[in-house]
Parts: C-alpha cells; structure tokens; sequence
C-alpha cells in the first residue's frame, strides 16, 4: 500500500495514526512526506514512514517511524537501533517513533541516550496529544 503525499491541511483521518499525525504537524507549519524513500550520506536509501521538515530561522527535519498494535506486540531495541542509524545517517535532527506497542525496557534506555524520542499510546488521538506535549513543538 503506497500512501505517498503531502499533507497540507487537516483531512478525514479515520483511524491511521500516521496520517493523523501528519495532518497535525502540518497545522504546524512542517511540511510532511509519508512513505518518503530517502538517500543517506553512505548512499544507502531507506524507506521512512514519514519526514516532516520546517524552513525557518533555525530549520528542523524530523523522521517519523510509526509501528501499529500487533497482539503481544513489543518494540524492540533491534528496531531502535535500526531506526537510529536511519536517522544519523540522513542527517535528521531529531527521530520519533510513535507506536501503539508496548515498549522494551533497553528499547527506552537506548532511545533516550540517542535522542529518539518514543511516543506510545492506545489510540491516533492520544499519540497526537502526546506528541504535541513533546520536545518537538517547545520554544527555543
């Protein structure tokens, strides 16, 4: 399923957190691609789940990784990892993983040492609500 785009306005988001999630960053002037292909500097491409980017005084670019709710579902440290290598390597400033999934123990250790943020929660809406109490929209 390819959900590529841009999302410049609020749209009907039903239940799929990635999209709703997308539709709130760009209410806050970032400009989101999902099932965005990216080049890193080792030449190596990787697809992301989303890239959120904001051209101002200081611009931000932000990967986005979201992992749904699978029964007896945990995010590992493996997926961190793998997600945070993405990240150096594309030169992001900051990765978010938002998951409806438990989350390991080591999996939380790692990503607060390497500034992923994780943000977990049951449903889109409460991944949105605590996406926007984030580091990601505090002021300078």
């Amino acid at each position: 399923m390819n959900r590529k785009g841009i999302f410049g306005s609020p749209l009907d988001l039903e239940d799929d957190p990635l999209r709703e999630i997308a539709s709130m960053l760009s209410v806050f002037s970032f400009d989101v691609r999902v099932s965005e292909t990216i080049r890193g500097r080792s030449g190596i491409t990787y697809e992301v789940d989303a890239v959120a980017e904001k051209r101002e005084v200081s611009p931000v670019r932000l990967l986005i990784k979201c992992k749904s709710n699978v029964r007896d579902r945990v995010l590992r440290l493996d997926e961190v990892l793998s997600f945070w290598a993405q990240v150096l390597d594309s030169t992001a400033d900051m990765g978010i993983i938002l998951t409806t999934c438990r989350v390991s123990e080591e999996a939380i250790r790692f990503a607060e040492h390497h500034r992923i943020l994780i943000i977990s929660g049951r449903s889109p809406h409460h991944l949105r609500y605590k996406l926007l109490k984030s580091e990601v929209f505090l002021s300078p």
